[in-house]
Parts: C-alpha cells; structure tokens; sequence
C-alpha cells in the first residue's frame, strides 16, 4: 500500500528518465535486424573480461502475455525490440553466468550464433542457474538492444525458460554428449551423482540428475525420496510433497520415517499446520525414537494453536524481531471475524463476521514466507520493490498451491492474460508483470518497533520523511480499502500484520484502514491517484471546502502555540508562577481562536491541527503540574478537549463528577493519542482522583493494544 512518487525524489527521477531515453532509443529500433553479428571468440573472451557492476531497475519493456504454446526458431530469424508470439529458440550456455538486475551470460543457437541472455526474476542461489552446457528452451524470445549498443534476448516471466536434461529428445543431435543416453549409466550412477550435487549445496543440479535414468521401482523410490529433500532447499515445497506422497503410498521402515518427516517439514513450510500435525502425530507413533520429529511436533501444535485461537506470546515476538534481520518469524496466521467478500466495483474487501468491539483482534498475518525484505543495508537506488518481485514470482513458480492468495489482488489497469497460473508442462505460467503490478498496489512498508513498547507510525513515508526498513506483501490485508476515516488499524512485529478494531464495528461492516496519513490531504490525494480513486470521505470533502487562508491560519496559530508550549515545557524557569500564568493564559487564546476556524463537528470531522495543540498543551501542563493542584486541573480539561478534538465522546472524566470517566465512542485513531492518555492518567494521580487515574490507564492499555497490536508490554 506504501508507493513513493519518484518527483519527490529529483535523483530518482533523473535515472527513470535516463532509463525512459534509452527506451525509447531501443524501440525506435524494433522490427529492424541487428546491424552486426556478434562473432562467438571475441564475445566470450570479452564476457569472461568484463567488469559487472550491480544497478538495480525495474523499468520493463512493453507489456506482453505469457504464452502457453510455441513454434521452434532460430537466433537470425529474430528482430530487435519485438516478442516473437508463438515461438521458442534452443540455446546452449558458452560462459558462467553473471548478474546484475538479471542473470546473464552468452549463449549460441543450433547454428552457432552468439549472443547475450538476460533472465529475469531469478532468485540467488548458491549454485549458478546457467553453466557451460546447459541447454535452455526460451519461449517468445525478445530481441532487444542493450545499453552498449549491442543486442541480446530478455526473459522476463520465468515460465517462458525451460531448462532441459541431456538425453531431452528436443536436444539437436549436434549438441549431444557422451552422456546423452541416460541408459548407459545405472539409477545408481544417477543416485550417487544426486547426491554429489546435494553435498556441494547444488540442489537445482541433484533434483534435475535425480531421475537421469530408467531405474526400477525400488530404485525409484529412494530417488524420489532423496530428491524431496533437495525439492525443500530450494523451497519448492508442493513438488517435494508429491513425491514424499508417492513414497508414502508403497515404501515402510526408514524410508517411510524420512518420508513422513519430509512431508512435515513441506506441510509446515506450507503453513498447513493441522496436516502437519497430522503426519508428526502418525511419525511419532511409528517412530516414538525419532527426537526431531518430537520437537517439530510440539513446533507444529504451537503455530496450529496460534492460527486457531489468535493467541501469541508477544513479548517472545518482540525479542525474535529484535533479533533477526530480516525479522521473519516463526508464527502462524491467524483470521478472527473477518472475511473476504465481493463489493461490487469496489472489488474484493474484507467484511466483519460478527459484531467487534474497540481494541478487539481482527486477524494477524504473516507475510508470505520470504515475502518481507529488510532494506536498511541497502541505499534506495538499490531496489527492494524488485527484489520483493523476483521473491514472489520465484515462491509460485516453485509452489503453484499458494497462488490462490494473490489472485483477484487489484493490478490497476493490467488485463491478466488467460491461462496465468495455469499448470503447462508440469508448471505454472507466471505472468511477471501482472505480480510486478499486485506488488506496486498491495506491499505494505512497515516500521518495527525496536524494543516492545517503542511506538513507531507505518503510516506511509512517516512525517519526518523518513523511508521504511521494510518492506513486504500481506495478501489477506491487501483486500482492505482505504478510508481516512477508518475503523481498523495496522501494526507490525516483525513480520507479522497485526489490525484490530478502532471503533465497536457492527456485523457485515466492511473493514477499512488508512493507506496515508491524512494530516496533508494534497500531498495524500497524489498518492492515492496510485489506486485510481479519490477519496471522498468527510475529511477530505471538509478540506476540499476549507480556504487556503484558514489553513494558513491554523498553522500560523500551531506555530506560535509551540513556541509558547517550548517555554511552559521549562516548568517556569526563572520566570516564575506568574509567568507560567501568563504562558497558560496566552496558550489557552491561540487555542480558542484556532477552534473558531473549525465549523463542522469533530465527531463527524476529526480537528487534526487543533488536536495537535490541544495535546501538547496537556504534556506541556502535566510536566509543570508536579505539585500544582491547578495546573494539573487545567491539563485534565484541555486533555480531554483534546481526545475530543479526534472525535471521541466521553462521559465524565471533569474533577468532581459523580460520573467516572467512561468512553462512550472511541474516536480517530493517531500515535501521539497514548501520550494524552499517559498525561490524563499522570494529572488524575496529582488531584489525588485515583479511579479516574485507572480508568485512564485503561484507556491507555487499550489504545496501546491498537497501536502496538498488543498490550502484554504495556507499562
């Protein structure tokens, strides 16, 4: 939901035009043929000299459909700057690989034409994707011209690479090796070469070696079985149950004790916890020695009874987030009384299940595992937004069971192609830029908390400019529309979502939150044109018909009021009681004059400025209350008349009042609302009114638990 405008960046946006002319350079060129050709000993030697650097881009080129069949081709029957529909080209890897934005290296065709591939979206490993050798099937092929003047194919969407086994019939006779015939090596040859790969760290080459033969169906299993646990360290963990789950059907004794395991292990990783549990419970019973199996379980039990109940231990979340960097967490997602319902052309939102009330649990998400970046260690040019896409698109390549929770994610203008996610030979079609679009509308920037109780705003770039360290994408949340006005709110520990309710919301309500902060609502609108809509709620609309003068007004009367509340903040000084009198006094005349530039009710229409001053007033009071009886009265007034200025109704809470201090509606929800409550609770025990000093508290732990998504560290 958090997406920077690059003209607030002059940098950025003088490198997105430098990417914008050297596009629009290579397009003038489509259709055309290469000028020259690239003669294969001078361009390996000079890849293998070259001196990469890393930048990061994630200008694209035009928009095309992935393809979901193709006729065979050749490198000179290609043209620059177009998608060859309908087409695919074999290729043989000269040169180790490198990468930058992609990862690359020089390939020939069947005729021995050279030229550069660039693919897209490849996830690091600590094996290499393209080797001396390998032979790659590149469906639509694009042909386009490099930054250096010279040409190269770019694939962006992962499923339009095929990387093919030796022995593959579609390998051309002129590319065959001795190897080529995988019936003249044993299963056991293939197993032991499995394995060799696996103990390098080379899983991509033990899973494509692990079936390299015609074994027998003894033999088969313990390939299969040995290539599970390759499938789990690449995280491909639907393709690691369907063989665990072949094993299962036929095998016993030890192989049937790693099978279980490893189905647990890509059941757990899948977040299925209650079938994990499932298979653990059926391991332990079989194998009651097996300890690993044991301590997983218990794993297992714990992130099952989080995703049933909501119930987590928070202050162990904030010491794990602390700690890990990126902070992705071991914790399960829970989804309270809420669900995701059809809204007309408002699209797919969430919808109450039952009536909630203020501070209540609606869901807490996880983001997709791997789907959270930490980009502190990184300077902004570098690009999380791109690294985010390439995790994702690589997670449902690689799990094709997990797409249903992007699907429907609004993509702006972007028309899926049919077939996106359909199962072609064995995988997915991933349609990159359609991800690359879910992302740019539905991540969420995020700030973490870096002890528990340390209120942080994820809200946007935050007032003072600052970026997020993190970034990540929340499917289930991503169904939240925006309101300025809202009646939920969001916060984070690590990289779990936490949202609960700010206002008692009735049933079949639609849950929304804010995507900006509405404190400048010019500046939001322009990042809302992000989601094609203006938002017309109250505030907004009382903006729209508030004077530039009144405006001006108000913020002139807030920065006179500071200077004031700066020099009440010294508790005096040497200047005195009366001139603490005198500050109070001329504090209380900003305020009322500021008041009177308001018109509609704050119940309907949050007084955002007129709060700030209100608020600051009453810490500013609190502070030089220690020991002043009426100092402390003043601050429970223009305390109150503060929290009022959000929208709130309260009952009582006035010294004397026979009433208590009772909420009767809570109202718009800001950070530095704790900080009023805290001085409400502070000035109560300096009047001596200790049952409205605990009911303010308990306001106060209630509006912690919002802000911070839990209260267990509230102090």
């Amino acid at each position: 939901m958090n997406t920077l405008q690059a003209q607030d960046f002059p940098q950025i946006l003088e490198c997105i035009e430098d990417q914008k002319r050297m596009l629009r350079n290579a397009q003038s060129y489509a259709g055309q043929r290469p000028a020259r050709k690239n003669e294969p000993k001078p361009a390996v030697q000079s890849w293998l000299l070259a001196d990469l650097h890393v930048v990061h881009s994630s200008a694209l080129p035009t928009l095309y459909p992935a393809i979901l069949r193709a006729g065979k081709v050749l490198f000179n029957n290609l043209v620059l700057e177009t998608h060859h529909r309908g087409t695919y080209l074999l290729v043989r890897v000269l040169t180790p690989q490198n990468r930058m934005t992609a990862v690359m290296a020089i390939v020939e065709d069947e005729k021995s034409e050279v030229f550069l591939l660039q693919l897209y979206h490849q996830v690091e490993m600590t094996e290499d994707i393209l080797v001396p050798g390998g032979i790659l099937i590149i469906k639509d092929p694009y042909l386009k011209l490099t930054a250096d003047g010279r040409h190269g194919l770019r694939v962006d969407h992962v499923s339009d690479v095929v990387f093919l086994l030796a022995h593959d019939k579609r390998v051309p006779s002129c590319w065959h090796s001795e190897l080529t015939n995988p019936q003249l090596k044993s299963a056991d040859f293939w197993k032991t070469k499995g394995n060799e790969f696996f103990g390098q760290s080379r899983y991509q080459a033990a899973v494509e070696q692990a079936l390299d033969s015609s074994p027998r169906a003894d033999e088969c299993h313990i390939i299969k079985l040995n290539r599970s646990l390759a499938f789990l360290r690449t995280n491909s963990f639907d393709a690691a149950l369907v063989d665990v789950n072949s094993v299962l059907e036929v095998v016993n004794g030890k192989t049937k004790e790693k099978a279980l395991f490893r189905k647990a292990q890509a059941l757990y990783s899948l977040q299925r916890y209650r079938e994990c549990c499932e298979a653990l419970k059926a391991l332990c019973l079989d194998y009651p020695d097996n300890a690993a199996a044991k301590v997983k379980l218990s794993e297992a039990v714990s992130r099952l009874a989080e995703q049933t109940t909501g119930k987590y231990q928070f202050k162990k979340l904030h010491a794990e987030a602390a700690r890990l960097r990126p902070p992705q967490l071991d914790h399960a997602t829970y989804i309270g009384p809420v669900e995701i319902r059809q809204s007309g052309s408002r699209g797919r939102n969430l919808f109450t299940t039952k009536a909630v009330k203020t501070g209540d649990l609606l869901f807490c998400e996880k983001a997709g595992d791997n789907l959270l970046i930490d980009v502190n260690a990184n300077c902004f040019t570098s690009g999380a937004q791109p690294e985010l896409i390439t995790i994702l698109v690589q997670k449902l390549y690689r799990n094709p069971s997990l797409t249903s929770a992007v699907k429907g994610l609004h993509c702006g203008s972007y028309s899926p192609v049919q077939g996106t996610f359909d199962i072609i030979d064995g995988m997915p079609v991933i349609d990159s830029f359609l991800l690359t679009r879910i992302l740019l509308l539905n991540s969420f920037g995020c700030k973490f908390p870096e002890k528990a109780g340390a209120l942080k705003r994820p809200v946007g770039i935050d007032r003072l400019g600052n970026l997020f360290p993190s970034l990540g994408l929340w499917t289930f949340a991503s169904h939240m529309n925006h309101s300025c006005l809202s009646n939920a709110f969001r916060s984070f520990n690590g990289d779990m979502m936490i949202v609960r309710a700010i206002a008692d919301i009735p049933v079949d309500a639609e849950i929304t939150i804010q995507y900006l902060n509405p404190f400048n609502p010019q500046h939001q609108q322009k990042y809302i044109i992000n989601w094609a809509f203006v938002c017309d709620c109250a505030m907004c609309e009382d903006d729209d018909h508030t004077s530039d003068i009144v405006i001006a007004k108000r913020k002139r009367l807030g920065e006179s009021l500071q200077q004031l509340l700066r020099l009440l903040s010294r508790r005096g000084g040497s200047s005195g009681t009366a001139s603490i009198a005198s500050l109070i006094r001329k504090s209380s005349d900003l305020l009322a004059e500021m008041e009177e530039t308001y018109i509609k009710p704050a119940e309907g229409v949050p007084r955002l400025t007129l709060w700030v001053g209100y608020r600051d007033f009453a810490c500013a009071l609190t502070l030089t209350g220690a020991g002043l009886s009426s100092n402390s009265q003043k601050a429970i007034e223009i305390g109150l008349k503060a929290l009022r200025c959000l929208g709130f109704v309260i009952e009582g809470g006035s010294l004397g009042s026979n009433q208590g201090l009772v909420v009767k509606k809570w109202g718009y929800m800001e950070p530095g609302e704790l900080d009023c409550w805290i001085c409400l609770k502070t000035a109560y025990d300096c009047t001596g009114s200790h049952e409205l000093a605990l009911a303010a508290e308990g306001c106060a732990k209630v509006c912690y638990r919002i802000q911070l998504g839990e209260a267990e560290t509230f102090q």
